[in-house]
C-alpha cells in the first residue's frame, strides 16, 4: 500500500495555501474572545491574565507558522498527501510561504495591541 496518492487532496492543498490566514483567524478569535469574556467576568481586574494569555497566544501563533514556512514539506505531505517535488508544489509552498508571513505580521500586529492599548476600556 502506498503511502502517498498520485493525485493531490483538493481540500489539504486549499488548507496547506491558506494555512497562515487560518491560524491568524484562530488567533484573532482567541484574543479578542479571552479579553471580551475575561473583561466581564472580572469587572476589568484581570488585566495580568488577560495579557498572559494574549502574548502567549501571539507566540504560540507566529511560531507556528514561522515553522511551517521554514520547514514546510513535513505540513505539505500530511495535508495535501502526496510527495511533492514538482512545480505545482513548489508552488504551493511559496504562497503558503507569502502568507504565512503576512499573517505572522498580522499576529504580531494584534498581539503587541496589548502592551498598547488600555485593557477592558470598553467596559468602563
Amino acid at each position: 500500500m502506498e503511502r502517498f496518492s498520485q493525485h493531490r487532496s483538493a481540500t489539504g492543498a486549499l488548507v496547506f495555501l491558506l494555512l497562515g490566514p487560518l491560524v491568524w483567524s484562530i488567533h484573532f478569535f482567541i484574543i479578542y474572545a479571552a479579553h471580551a469574556s475575561l473583561c466581564a467576568l472580572t469587572g476589568g481586574m484581570g488585566t495580568v491574565w488577560i495579557t498572559v494569555i494574549i502574548l502567549a497566544v501571539t507566540a504560540l501563533g507566529a511560531l507556528a507558522l514561522v515553522s511551517a514556512a521554514l520547514g514546510p514539506m513535513p505540513v505539505y505531505r500530511l495535508l495535501v498527501r502526496h510527495p511533492g517535488g514538482d512545480e505545482e508544489t513548489r508552488f504551493l509552498i511559496a504562497g503558503m510561504r507569502l502568507l504565512a508571513g503576512l499573517s505572522t505580521l498580522a499576529i504580531i500586529w494584534g498581539g503587541t495591541a496589548v502592551l498598547v492599548l488600555p485593557l477592558c476600556a470598553q467596559l468602563r
